[in-house]
């Protein structure tokens, strides 16, 4: 049931390019760039109030990339492999 829901939802995303597909970045940046319909954005917005972030207040840069910091978009991105992509 959770792979047909996250197909259907995230069909372009999975294990091997969770981390890239969707994402630009530039090595000496401290941030990311992220599609506005990346798993990981929805993550982070279903956990706003834990993590004090205020993501949907942010606009999205060029309309439909948001800003995000590395080392938080990679552990999101660890979370989704490890506990919600685990078929």
């Amino acid at each position: 049931m959770e792979r047909e829901l996250w197909d259907a939802e995230f069909a372009r995303w999975n294990r091997e390019n969770i981390c890239d597909e969707g994402v630009y970045s530039e090595e000496e940046w401290q941030f990311v760039l992220v599609r506005h319909d990346h798993p990981a954005m929805k993550l982070l917005r279903m956990n706003e109030s834990v993590l004090a972030k205020d993501l949907p207040r942010i606009p999205p840069v060029g309309g439909c990339m948001y800003k995000v910091n590395k080392e938080l978009f990679m552990e999101v991105c660890g979370v989704l492999v490890e506990k919600v992509m685990c078929w």
